[in-house]
């Protein structure tokens, strides 16, 4: 979780009009390090909230 943690950056300034919902397939183990990750932040206050906030900001840290 500290490394999903540590590729987060900030994305606060895009509005919910400019998402586009998709769908993905993660293997197991990921998608409950991920889940893990954002019931710890929601828990803690810190951090992304979501599944979909984490991945979205793993994403744009590496670029896409």
């Amino acid at each position: 979780m500290k490394e999903i943690n540590e590729a987060l950056t900030s994305i606060s300034h895009l509005k919910r009009s400019e998402f586009k919902s998709i769908s993905i397939s993660l293997p197991y183990d990921l998608s409950r390090k991920i889940s893990k990750a954002a019931y710890k932040n929601k828990r803690n206050g810190v951090g992304p909230k979501s599944v979909s906030a984490i991945v979205r900001q793993v994403l744009e840290a590496a670029g896409y």
